[in-house]
């Protein structure tokens, strides 16, 4: 378990892709507990994705000049922490 969630810190979305896949079906429970009890180490892993989320998977919106962070409930990672994790930041 420590390994999942360390692991959904990566940058790379195909990683996170794969273990929301994996784990969005099944009761996360113990995920979530685990998660809960390590708060801190779990937050800064939360800020991680967000830092990889705003360098890599933010875009820009020519027409409006702004960047566009709508689009962040759209990214695997804040579906991985939200879902799986119960991360409800």
């Amino acid at each position: 378990m420590p390994f999942v969630v360390q692991l959904s810190q990566s940058y790379v979305a195909e990683i996170l892709e794969a273990l929301y896949n994996r784990l969005r079906e099944r009761d996360n429970g113990d995920y979530q507990a685990f998660c809960r009890l390590n708060w801190d180490a779990f937050h800064k892993g939360y800020d991680r994705m967000l830092s990889y989320w705003a360098e890599y998977y933010r875009w820009y919106d020519r027409r409006t000049g702004k960047y566009c962070k709508t689009r962040y409930r759209d990214y695997v990672g804040w579906k991985l922490y939200a879902e799986v994790f119960g991360c409800k930041k």
